[in-house]
């Protein structure tokens, strides 16, 4: 029942958000689903991306291995860069 709920907490808030583009009109013509799935690629990337930088904090043991490096030089500056490109390209 909980993976039942928490499902519902996820996808409840994004049909609302639907709902809402469509009725006010997506620019240019464009799908509310699209304007759906960019927001969610958006707040997933920019997450990951932010994220990435308190892990340190939030999991201690992940210091000593090669993916904390990794994780701040590579992963994490390309998952906001990911987003800055979905966040510009959605605003063109």
């Amino acid at each position: 029942m909980d993976r039942l709920l928490s499902s519902a907490a996820v996808v409840a808030p994004l049909l609302v958000l639907v709902a809402g583009v469509s009725r006010l009109g997506a620019p240019r013509g464009v799908s509310p689903w699209t304007l759906l799935g960019l927001l969610a690629i958006l707040c997933a990337a920019g997450a990951r991306g932010v994220g990435g930088y308190l892990e340190a904090r939030l999991r201690p043991g992940t210091r000593a291995l090669p993916y904390h490096r990794l994780n701040r030089l590579v992963y994490s500056p390309l998952s906001l860069t990911l987003a800055a490109a979905v966040a510009g390209a959605a605003l063109d």
